[in-house]
């Protein structure tokens, strides 16, 4: 398997190569076959995500720059595109790829959308606060955002047209007004839905899960408390299930539809900060340095690397097995052959002692004739 990740610290970025059943924390097991270090630059321009875009790594680092760097030149930087921030406090909260063009969102609202055939970049604006922002993959030009006190909106960007906007959920108990923070969001659309039907899943800084559907109404068809702790990462892996992980040590895998738990993965001491799914795996990576990978379907985790360095961000980039080169071992002999073998290794000896014994006869008989003749 081939992972990338990005360092806290350092600002790097770093290729682990390893196979399955990879554990640093056990000595016995087998450990990675190369990690490796680039694109290194200070905490203070952290990178906050990476994409792939193919031969091309995309991140968006801390101070609101977006540099392109060449996975096929040991990761030389390409381009850098910078002044992409509001203010110095301003952070990205989305990277990502959809119709060949390469989309940045800051928590501001400021979006930076990027041509990669030469790299050249425009931007628009957004109604911030903003801690997510998602395209449709079904129907380009539709995307959705949402954020802290900013609730679902769905709109077509290049009209700036709002299709959709989400309703808080009603009351609590005591009929105070429920807070609104999305932290992220989701397309849940279905190919054969109408053009006008907006399905979407979020999760919430109050650790909810909510699955909207326009054609019940602008409130969340299901809103389910799955943490205390805030929601923070969130990926789908099909039209009814997510994985998304809280600012403690939970990463589960969820129903949104049926609101059903469908079980966690373990083995995390600390927040996970960031998820990626491909292949029917699932990776993940946060405050404990480790960047672990587990088997989607059992849940069990298939290798385990400490990186030495918190991490926000991590990426598959490829899921088969490398298996190490094998030494070639001696091949033992089947019980008959090694039976023949010893046979034959006795016959061998006795034959060689005969000989010998013959030799020494026949020098004893010339010592005679030679003492008889004098």
């Amino acid at each position: 398997m081939k992972l990338l990740v990005s360092a806290e610290e350092s600002g790097a970025l770093k290729e682990v190569i390893c196979v399955k059943g990879t554990d640093t924390s056990k000595q016995q097991a087998p450990q990675p076959t190369s990690i490796k270090t680039f694109c290194q630059e200070t905490r203070n321009t952290k990178i906050q995500h990476f994409i792939l875009y193919k031969n091309y790594v995309v991140a968006a680092r801390q101070g609101g720059s977006i540099c392109i760097y060449n996975s096929e030149d040991e990761y030389a930087e390409v381009k850098k595109i910078g002044s992409l921030y509001a203010s110095a406090e301003d952070a990205f909260v989305s990277l990502f790829e959809l119709g060949e063009k390469i989309y940045a969102c800051t928590e501001a609202g400021n979006l930076s959308i990027i041509e990669p055939e030469n790299w050249v970049h425009t931007s628009t604006k957004l109604k911030g606060p903003i801690s997510s922002f998602c395209g449709d993959v079904s129907r380009p030009g539709i995307f959705a955002y949402g954020g802290k006190e900013t609730d679902l909106t769905v709109i077509k960007l290049d009209t700036m047209e709002v299709l959709f906007r989400g309703k808080n959920v009603s009351n609590n108990r005591l009929d105070l007004r429920e807070p609104i923070w999305i932290s992220k969001v989701a397309f849940a659309t279905n190919p054969q839905d109408g053009p006008d039907v907006y399905k979407l899943v979020t999760v919430t800084r109050y650790g909810h899960v909510r699955y909207y559907d326009s054609t019940k109404g602008r409130r969340p068809v299901l809103n389910f408390k799955l943490s205390d702790k805030p929601l923070i990462t969130m990926a789908k892996l099909n039209d009814c299930e997510i994985v998304c992980s809280d600012t403690h040590v939970t990463t589960a895998k969820f129903n949104f539809k049926n609101g059903s738990m469908l079980g966690k993965f373990q083995g995390a001491v600390g927040s996970i900060k960031a998820v990626h799914v491909q292949d029917n795996v699932l990776v993940t990576g946060g405050l404990d340095r480790y960047v672990r990978c587990f088997d989607l379907g059992s849940r069990n985790i298939i290798a385990k690397v400490y990186m030495g360095t918190q991490i926000s961000d991590v990426c598959l980039v490829e899921a088969n097995e490398e298996q190490p080169e094998e030494k070639p071992q001696d091949v033992k002999p089947k019980a008959k052959e090694r039976n023949d073998l010893e046979e034959e290794a006795e016959d061998d000896e006795s034959s060689d002692e005969e000989e010998m014994w013959q030799r020494l006869q026949s020098s004893l008989a010339e010592k005679r004739k030679k003492r008889k003749l004098k």
